[in-house]
């Protein structure tokens, strides 16, 4: 039988979303996706699927997230250098040991500008490796539908190629951006409540109660 209007035919959109671009549905359909009894296992599934479709770019992904994460251990490290090097000024042989102390702010400052470029790039060469395979999904699975597709509301050939432009574009920013933050953050937030506990451990418990705050208030937003 005929294709009722603006209903996909069969290898398009739902065929895609098994290849991971289901994410991508227009118009009347997220909201007959939105409706229908798989409405969870779509939102559970949707990162894990995000990952499939990124993991032949695993290596790049690994290399940004131990660059995030060397990233995130340079703050540590510079309030622990900060926090000696006031004791240098006191010494009678101060220009001898400022040298020391000026190559270790170096080296860190090296450290930090490599751990950040390799952060970037790999994660940036990742996202756009996973923007494209998108858009690729996504245009195949565009052209596959049937022509009343194209006549619904907010179905237009301006609207579909937008959402081909930007939305992919989005899906980056989150996946890729998000790896490199949380890993940065995580990092640092490990390393500063180590190096906090070994100096004071009353004190880190004092400063340290109002993390799980910032947490829920870092998840909400």
């Amino acid at each position: 039988s005929p294709p009722t209007p603006g209903q996909p035919q069969e290898g398009g959109f739902a065929e895609a979303e098994g290849s991971g671009g289901g994410s991508m549905l227009t118009g009347a359909q997220q909201d007959a996706t939105a409706a229908g009894p798989d409405k969870g296992p779509q939102a559970q599934n949707a990162v894990w699927r995000t990952a499939k479709v990124n993991s032949p770019e695993w290596v790049w992904l690994l290399l940004g997230a131990l660059g995030a994460a060397a990233a995130g251990s340079s703050y540590p490290i510079y309030s622990v250098l900060f926090s000696n090097i006031v004791t240098v000024f006191y010494q009678p042989n101060l220009k001898q040991v400022i040298w020391k102390w000026c190559l270790k702010f170096i080296g860190l400052g090296l450290l930090n500008f490599f751990a950040l470029l390799a952060k970037v790039y790999c994660l940036n060469f990742a996202g756009e490796k996973l923007v494209s395979r998108l858009r690729q999904q996504l245009f195949q699975a565009l052209v596959r539908q049937d022509i009343a597709f194209f006549d619904m509301p907010g179905n237009e050939s301006g609207a579909l190629c937008a959402r081909l432009a930007t939305d992919t574009t989005l899906i980056q920013n989150v996946w890729g951006g998000a790896i490199g933050a949380y890993v940065q953050a995580t990092v640092c937030l490990i390393g500063g409540l180590v190096i906090a506990w070994r100096t004071s451990w009353k004190l880190t418990l004092v400063t340290g109660s109002c993390v799980p705050a910032l947490i829920v208030a870092g998840g909400i937003s």
